[in-house]
């Protein structure tokens, strides 16, 4: 127990040395459109290198930031590196970025979004913002007005690992999201049983009814992203096309997969 707790003590100070020096970069992963095998956005994804204990797990410093309070500025962080990285892709390529429920509850949270836009030089409709089922469930009326701010200035919204949640139809059709990006877990279990092939039709025939662009999250193989694309998945995201690279590594995506044969 002891060295338990010196080593989350160790790991608190490091956290919070790596935060107040940058240590903690972006890392992108590519969306991809199904039909056209074109990159159409990158999501950005915390990365932190230790000098020491080498990468550090998301799941291991995300929630310990959390927990110490530290999360906002960290996101805000990240969320302005990437920005900033993103002026420097193709006008038509977005910046996907996930916010979390902390900071949807910020009564400033939409303006400081804005702000960072307008200082980096990032136009509006190319962020997605991504915010979980979780995080509207947790305060719905917060969630709202960042929604109605965000998408009046031209933002798109997504929701993020949609079936792990507990959103209402209510709340999913009040929020007018422009994207559901498919959890992981769902695509995964595509033709492994009829239950799983009825849950996968009924997202998907929701989605079209309400016009939502769907992201598929997790493909690892083709046979996933050829299952994706015939349920009406429009993009994919997963280690089939690339796992998140940093910044100097995203050119080498933006050429997309022409030579991938995951469409019939």
């Amino acid at each position: 127990m002891d060295a338990h707790v010196r080593a989350r003590a160790l790991l608190e100070k490091d956290l919070r040395e790596a935060i107040g020096g940058h240590g903690i970069r972006p890392h992108y992963q590519p969306i991809v459109d199904l039909k056209t095998r074109r990159t159409v956005s990158f999501e950005s994804l915390a990365r932190w290198h230790h000098p020491i204990n080498g990468l550090i797990a998301p799941n291991t410093f995300i929630p310990l930031a959390e927990e110490l309070g530290l999360m906002n500025v960290l996101s805000e962080q990240l969320f302005g590196d990437s920005c900033r990285d993103a002026t420097n892709w193709p006008g038509d390529v977005s910046l996907s970025f996930n916010f979390s429920s902390t900071q949807l509850s910020d009564k400033n949270f939409a303006q400081n979004v804005l702000t960072i836009l307008a200082d980096t030089g990032l136009p509006p409709y190319r962020l997605e913002a991504e915010i979980t089922e979780s995080a509207i469930v947790s305060d719905f009326e917060a969630t709202r007005h960042v929604i109605r701010t965000l998408r009046n200035a031209g933002v798109r919204i997504v929701i993020d690992d949609f079936g792990t949640g507990y959103s209402g139809l209510s709340q999913l059709y009040e929020l007018r999201f422009d994207k559901l990006k498919v959890d992981k877990r769902f695509i995964q279990e595509i033709g492994k049983s009829s239950e799983s092939d009825i849950f996968m039709r009924a997202i998907f025939g929701l989605c079209k009814g309400l016009d939502l662009c769907v992201t598929a999250e997790g493909i690892e193989n083709i046979a996933q992203a050829d299952a994706a694309f015939a349920y009406g998945a429009h993009q994919g995201q997963g280690f089939l096309f690339s796992k998140a690279v940093p910044a100097d590594a995203v050119p080498q995506l933006l050429i997309g997969f022409p030579q991938a044969k995951f469409v019939a």
